[in-house]
């Protein structure tokens, strides 16, 4: 074995395991013709072995070479030898990196060939032993797979004729269909150079296929529109590809209009082309070039121009349908003036003759026309109508009114229009002049009305006013007429205010109400005002009535009982209502201005001993001395109240130093030692005063006035005519405070509360119309403690929500045990604090405890106070609202303590009042009490409130209330709180079972 052999070429690296084997090609092999080969080692030779197994021909790079000089093919396992007659292997010699292919075989070792041979004559023997057991069988199996094979290499050889045809026939069809399409059709290679063209292509380009074979699809077309295509698709300068074909690469969905150029006549031009086309991949994903298809697109091109002139003459139909359905005359003209559209209705409403209803016609002519029909002529040659048009036109938009012969009214408008040319609109106004004139005709059918009536349109400008408006506002009609409603307006009434009222009548709705107004002069007045819209025939709002009433005295007639709540009746001076209210304004100056102020608490000493001797009236005249005495005293800023009695309460606002309190105490020490003479008798009196500085001394209106009074009582207990400041001394009760805070909370889990009921009577007939229930705490160490005691400090520690769930409670469970029992259920009323109003969702947790205990609503009655309302309205009047959707009543309790406005018994809730026993007490005594009870009473029954006096104590209270038609009281004269047992008696005597 020489040196010298076949080079192996393109021999490439192939790792097989812990092996090295190569693959290459052997040009001219020794057998004849290339053939790839696959290079391995065995032992310590290189043997070339063929690539494909020569049984399926497949591949034997991978496959396993055993000791014995076999490879066995991994795809079906058949053995093949090596070495030996019909061995595999040639011997491969390797010089300077290169593989050289010998011709002779290698020769096996000794070994080898002996266990080659022994191998081999084993396989031989178990081969005869298997083909001797099943020659018969086989022989017959293999005579019918012979015959299957021959029938199916003869049917496959006819397949194989029968698919050159068909591949003959489909080219032969695919030429004649491309030389059918009406399309053009363009093959070109990779690089955009044109292969093949279909005969249309040739047709359009005027040329043969040599003529076009090698161009490039951008030659075919027109330079600018490449040139067009290059800008529009932003293709770079660099690119290897020419436009059309970067274009169609680019963008798969390529679509444009294009011409080709024709190759026979110079610069001539096809027509337009539907450009569109796709790149051509091979199996493999190679790019094999592009395949253009354009469609002649002129037939669609005209059949488009006419879709659009009948589109055009279409929507010009349209435009005239529009016109001639419009409910005004319309007419367009050009920039000649000369008329080129208009309705119907706009030559019915100028009646124009043939001759004008024509396009074309000057507008001059129609002008002349106009002039015509309003009855104005003119001499020959002159136009009077000429310059009212130069003038409508310098003006650029017109507007006016026309009369015509026949009495019509014309509105014209005439407007530019952005392109040049104007239009001229008419309407028929004449029904609304008409409508007008019976507006005008109304206003004076109503001039004489004792009350105010305004007329305005839609936006409020005023169309009339009768004289009473002008009597009243002390405008005249020539100054109100043409404008705003808003004129009379006094500034004092919320935005939101109007805006509701707008918002009521542009709906269609009427809206009263009361308002504040003022005249030209500026003085004010109170006007209950009533406003409805005006509709014409069609249902449409065209215009408002207004009519106002002066209220100005009832108006006043309510602040005077304003007043009369929030001041005292004897003095003059702010009540404890009132009071309360500036010391939280002074309370949050102080705490958000750094502010301090002082409380000074004091009653009069040996007040009642005047009372005793003197009479009341003596002690009352003592009480209006002394509120002017005080009132010298002191600072404009500061205030002075009368709480009741003999109690007086100042609140010392913007105080430099703590002493400044002390000097104004002196000085009203100091006036009310001075004696006071009254009737003829002198009178000596003092004061003791109570000090509680601001915010120093409390952050609460209750906690500086309990302050104060602590304080106050120190200085009467002292008995030295001496002011007290509240002090550490005075916190160690706050300290008690706080131990009773611990037992009230103690006294809730431990079930030491109680419920007794204080009936309410019917005073015409005596009877039990209804049980308030009211809470009782007996504690064990302490005994019984007053509500008076407990609720405030229970209101201030949140306490006040479940003691009054609790209470609410017990009512239902107490009222169900009466229901069982068989009483006719009275109804009961449970005091309801301004905490749990604030706080409690009450109406979820009534409806569960009347649902829970099987209870209608009707037998549970609130009782709310006019504090615990004015400390959240809006917030208490949802509450109400809510309740009362339950079925539930609800009573303002305390009337005539606080802040007791009319306006609160209209837009709340409330089905029942209760007189405040303040007022009761001196019903006998005080005519200015005894006004305002019979004044609450007679309020209430115009309202269709009930009403109830409480505290009653005495019969001469009985008896004025009874004249007074007060129809229940409730008081000690007839019943104190009774227990449970104590109440169950009673309903059964009256015969409540």
């Amino acid at each position: 074995m020489t040196v010298d052999g076949t080079p192996i070429e393109d021999v490439k690296v192939c790792t097989e395991g812990d092996q090295l084997r190569w693959r290459g090609m052997v040009p001219i092999h020794p057998l004849g013709g290339p053939e790839p080969v696959v290079i391995l080692m065995h032992g310590d030779q290189l043997l070339a072995i063929p690539e494909r197994c020569p049984h399926q021909g497949n591949s034997l790079l991978h496959a396993h070479v055993d000791e014995g000089g076999y490879i066995r093919c991994q795809h079906h396992g058949e053995r093949f030898p090596l070495f030996g007659q019909g061995g595999l292997a040639r011997t491969v010699t390797r010089e300077h990196g290169a593989f050289y292919l010998q011709s002779q075989r290698p020769e096996p070792t000794d070994a080898s060939l002996e266990e080659a041979s022994l191998q081999e004559l084993q396989q031989e023997l178990s081969a005869l032993r298997q083909a001797n057991l099943a020659q018969q069988k086989k022989m017959h199996v293999t005579l019918e797979q012979m015959d299957g094979m021959l029938q199916e290499v003869e049917r496959g050889k006819q397949s194989i004729e029968q698919q050159s045809l068909d591949l003959r026939q489909l080219k032969d069809l695919m030429g004649r269909i491309n030389d059918a399409l009406n399309d053009v059709l363009l093959v070109t290679g990779p690089r955009g150079h044109i292969r093949m063209a279909n005969q249309q292509a040739l047709k359009i380009l005027g040329c043969t296929l040599d003529a076009v074979e090698g161009l490039t699809l951008d030659q075919l077309c027109q330079e600018q529109q490449i040139r067009d295509l290059k800008e529009k698709l932003a293709i770079p300068e660099g690119s290897v590809r020419p436009v059309l074909y970067e274009a169609i690469y680019r963008h798969a969905d390529f679509e444009e209009e294009m011409c080709f150029v024709q190759r026979s006549v110079e610069a001539a031009v096809s027509p337009p082309f539907l450009v569109r086309g796709s790149i051509l991949f091979s199996d493999q994903g190679k790019e094999e070039g592009l395949i253009l298809l354009a469609s002649d697109i002129s037939n669609v091109k005209r059949r488009e121009m006419l879709r659009r002139q009948r589109d055009t003459e279409q929507n010009l139909a349209l435009v005239q349908g529009a016109l001639d359905n419009l409910g005004q005359g319309v007419a367009l003209f050009d920039k000649s003036r000369q008329l080129q559209l208009w309705n119907t209705l706009f030559t019915d409403l100028l009646a124009l003759p043939t001759s004008l209803c024509r396009k074309g016609v000057a507008f001059d002519a129609l002008l002349a026309w106009l002039w015509q029909r309003q009855g104005k002529t003119a001499q020959a040659g002159d136009h009077p109508w000429r310059k009212e048009a130069e003038r409508w036109f310098a003006q650029g938009h017109w507007q006016g009114e026309v009369t015509l012969l026949d009495g019509r009214i014309l509105a014209l408008t005439i407007r530019p229009m952005p392109e040049g040319g104007f239009n001229l609109v008419l309407r028929d106004i004449t029904s609304k002049r008409l409508q007008e004139e019976k507006i005008r005709k109304l206003s004076y059918a109503v001039e004489q009305s004792p009350t105010e009536i305004v007329i305005t349109d839609t936006e409020g400008i005023i169309d009339y006013v009768n004289p009473t408006f002008c009597h009243h506002s002390g405008y005249s009609l020539e100054e109100a007429v043409g404008m705003k409603s808003s004129l009379v307006r006094s500034g004092k009434m919320s935005e939101a205010f109007y805006e509701d009222l707008w918002k009521t009548i542009t709906s269609g709705q009427n809206w009263h109400g009361e308002v504040l107004n003022k005249t030209k002069d500026g003085r004010e007045l109170w006007q209950l005002m009533a406003i409805s819209p005006m509709r014409n025939e069609q249902g449409e709002i065209t215009h408002y009535l207004a009519i106002k009433e002066d209220i100005t005295g009832i108006k006043k007639a309510e602040q005077r009982l304003a007043h009369m709540a929030t001041h005292d009746s004897l003095t003059g001076l702010p009540n404890r209502s009132y009071f309360n209210e500036r010391l939280i304004m002074v309370l949050n100056e102080c705490r958000e201005q750094q502010q301090r102020a002082s409380l000074l608490f004091f009653d009069l000493d040996h007040f009642k001993d005047v009372n005793d001797t003197l009479g009341h009236d003596v002690g009352d005249k003592l009480l209006q001395a002394v509120s002017h005495r005080v009132s010298d005293c002191l600072r404009e800023g500061d205030l002075v109240a009368r709480f009741g009695g003999d109690e007086f309460a100042i609140i010392q606002r913007n105080l430099s130093a703590r002493q400044d309190a002390g000097h104004l105490a002196e000085r009203v020490q100091h006036a009310l030692t001075q004696p006071f003479r009254e009737d003829g008798a002198l009178i000596h009196s003092g004061c003791s005063i109570g000090i509680a500085m601001i915010p120093e001394d409390g952050d609460h209106p209750d906690i500086i006035l309990k302050n104060a009074d602590m304080a106050m009582y120190r200085s009467k207990a002292a008995r030295d005519g001496q002011y007290r400041y509240f002090d550490q001394s005075i916190s160690d009760e706050v300290q008690q405070r706080r131990a009773l805070e611990y037992d009230l909370r103690q006294a809730l889990e431990q079930h030491q509360f109680s419920l007794v009921f204080q009936p309410k009577f019917t005073l015409l007939t005596g009877q039990v119309s209804g049980l308030e229930a009211l809470i009782r705490w007996y504690h064990p160490d302490k005994g019984f403690i007053s509500p008076a005691t407990f609720i405030p400090l229970a209101e201030q520690t949140g306490l006040i929500l479940p003691i009054g769930r609790w209470v609410l409670e017990q009512c239902c469970e107490q009222l169900q045990l009466w229901k069982k029992a068989g009483f006719v259920l009275p109804q009961v009323s449970i005091n309801i604090s301004a905490v749990q109003l604030k706080q409690e969702p009450l109406t979820p947790l009534l409806k569960e405890l009347l649902d829970r205990y099987e209870l209608s609503a009707d037998l549970i009655e609130l009782e709310i106070t006019e504090t615990a309302l004015l400390e959240n309205l809006q917030q208490g009047k949802a509450q109400l609202l809510a309740l009362r959707a339950e079925g539930l009543s609800i009573a303002l309790d305390d009337f005539g303590v606080g802040y007791s406005s009319l306006s609160y018994l209209t837009a709340l809730p409330i089905d029942k009042v209760k007189i405040d026993k303040s007022f009761i007490d001196d019903v006998a005594v005080e005519n200015e009490h005894a006004a305002v009870c019979q004044a609450i009473i007679q309020l209430c029954h115009n309202l269709g409130k009930q009403v109830v006096a409480e505290g009653v104590e005495v019969p001469e209270q009985s008896q004025l209330l009874k004249k007074w038609g007060c129809p229940e009281v409730q008081g000690y004269l007839y019943a104190k709180p009774e227990q449970r047992a104590a109440v169950e008696a009673r309903l059964k005597r009256v015969g409540a079972l």
